[in-house]
C-alpha cells in the first residue's frame, strides 16, 4: 500500500482548513491510530493531529496482552507488535511483603510505547489517513446547528499565537487522560476518584552494565506491590526495562525524588534494591477517572480519553485497541444523515459500557483491594495457598471482546 505522507506543520498547517474532513481523530495513540485507519481504508477523508511528535515515549505497562493481540488480529494487523521487536510474555511475577507468587499468562507482547505507537501512526498514514504532529487541538462549541464541527489547531511548543480552524463532520477525541481538546465543550466532564493514584513510568535503556538488574529475565511481568502503590517493570525491544508505577499522591509529594518512591516500594515488596537513581520519569494526571458520556452531537470519546481505572497486566492497551477497532463502523453510520448521527451515538455509548466500562470493573476491584496492606496480606496469602484461584482472573482480564 502506498504511503500518504504527513502534512508538514511548519509550512502546510493552513492546508488542513481547506478540507471538509469525515473524521478528525485526536490523538495519535494506540486507539487513536486504530480507528483512524480503519476509517481511511474505507476511503473516508481522515484528519489525525496530535500534540507530540513522533517517535516518543509514553508512561505505560509496555504490555500487549492476549485480548490486545486479539484486538489487532481482527483489524489484520497481527504482526505489527512482533515487527517492533516484541518479546513473548509468559509469566506474571508478583511480589508484596516478602510474599511471593508466580502466574502463568495465556500470551502477550512487552513493547515500549516509543516503538510501538509511531509503527501505528505510520499504519495510519499507510491507509490513507493524512496527520499533524506538534499541534494542540481543541473542539470548539457547536454553533447554529451547523453540519460539522470545528476544532482550533495552534502550534504545539512555539511561541507563535497563530490558530487555525480544520472541519470535520465528526471528531473522535482520543487524546488521553482527562480529554484536553474536549474542555471547551460543557456536555463532557469527568468525575476523579478522591483516592486516584498518579502514573509514573521510564525506561531505563543502560541496565546491562548494573548486575541488579539480572534476575529481571526477558518475558516476564515483575510487580511490586506496597502501601504506596505498586511498580511493574518488564523487558520491552533490545533487552531495555520499562518502569510503570501507580503511586498515592502523598507518598509522591512527600518523597525526595520518585525514584526514591519507587525504589522503595521496589525494595520493600522484595526484589531487592534496584539502582534507578538515573531513571527519567515522566508523570501523568490522576488515573482512576469517569467520563459522564462517550458520544454527543458528533464527537465521540475512545481510550484513555473515555475514563480510565488502573491496570495490572496489559488491560489498558486492550481497551484502548478494543475501542479504536470497535468506533470506526459507528462513526462511519453516523456520516449517513443526523438520525444516524444520534442512533451512532446511543449505540457508541452502549458498546462502550457493555464491552470496556463492565471490563474494567475487574481492575477497579482489584486496584480497591490492593490499596489496603491487610488485603495485600490476604490476597498474597491466598495466592501463594491456592494459586489456581487466581487463574480465572488472569483468563478473564485476557478474555476476547465480544463483537
Amino acid at each position: 500500500m502506498k504511503r500518504v505522507a504527513s502534512i508538514d506543520v511548519s509550512s502546510n498547517l493552513q492546508s488542513a482548513g481547506q478540507t471538509l474532513w469525515d473524521c478528525i481523530v485526536i490523538g495519535a495513540g494506540p486507539a487513536g491510530s486504530l480507528a483512524a485507519r480503519q476509517l481511511a481504508k474505507d476511503g473516508l477523508r481522515t484528519l489525525l493531529v496530535d500534540r507530540k511528535s513522533f517517535p516518543r515515549d509514553k508512561v505505560c505497562g509496555a504490555c500487549v496482552n492476549h485480548r490486545a493481540l486479539t484486538a489487532l488480529a481482527a483489524a489484520d494487523l497481527q504482526d505489527v507488535v512482533s515487527s517492533c521487536g516484541g518479546i513473548r510474555l509468559s509469566h506474571f511475577d508478583l511480589r508484596a511483603g516478602g510474599k511471593h507468587v508466580r502466574l502463568n499468562l495465556p500470551g502477550g507482547l512487552a513493547v515500549s510505547r516509543h516503538k510501538l505507537d509511531a509503527v501505528l501512526l505510520d499504519a495510519a498514514r499507510d491507509a490513507g489517513a493524512f496527520t499533524l504532529s506538534q499541534v494542540n487541538a481543541s473542539v470548539l462549541p457547536r454553533e447554529n446547528d451547523a453540519a460539522h464541527r470545528e476544532i482550533q489547531l495552534t502550534l504545539a511548543n512555539s511561541s507563535s499565537s497563530t490558530k487555525t480552524v480544520v472541519r470535520g463532520k465528526t471528531v473522535l477525541a482520543a487524546d488521553g487522560l482527562g480529554h484536553p481538546s474536549l474542555r471547551k465543550l460543557n456536555e463532557f466532564t469527568d468525575s476523579i476518584s478522591a483516592k486516584s493514584r498518579i502514573g509514573l513510568g521510564g525506561i531505563l535503556r543502560d541496565n546491562a552494565r548494573h548486575r541488579s538488574f539480572e534476575h529481571l529475565k526477558p518475558g516476564v511481568i515483575y510487580m511490586a506491590t506496597g502501601a504506596q502503590g505498586y511498580v511493574g517493570m518488564v523487558r520491552v525491544e533490545n533487552g531495555h526495562l520499562n518502569f510503570a508505577a501507580a503511586v498515592d499522591r502523598s507518598g509522591y509529594r512527600s518523597a525526595n525524588a520518585p525514584q526514591t518512591l519507587l525504589s522503595d516500594i521496589i525494595e520493600t515488596a522484595g526484589y531487592g534494591p534496584l539502582p534507578i537513581d538515573g531513571l527519567r520519569l515522566t508523570g501523568t494526571r490522576e488515573l482512576t477517572r469517569r467520563i459522564n458520556r462517550v458520544a454527543s452531537d458528533r464527537v465521540f470519546v475512545v481510550g484513555d480519553a473515555a475514563g480510565y481505572v488502573e491496570p495490572f497486566t496489559g488491560e489498558g492497551m486492550a481497551w484502548a485497541f478494543a475501542g479504536g477497532l470497535s468506533v470506526a463502523p459507528v462513526i462511519r453510520q453516523s456520516l449517513s444523515d443526523s438520525v444516524s448521527a444520534r442512533l451512532a451515538e446511543t449505540r457508541w455509548q452502549q458498546h462502550w459500557d457493555q464491552q470496556i466500562a463492565s471490563r474494567q470493573r475487574w481492575c477497579r476491584r482489584l486496584a480497591w483491594l490492593l490499596r489496603r496492606p491487610r488485603g495485600i496480606d490476604v490476597a498474597m496469602k491466598t495466592a501463594c495457598a491456592f494459586p489456581r484461584l487466581t487463574s480465572p482472573i488472569i483468563q478473564s482480564m485476557n478474555a476476547s471482546f465480544a463483537g
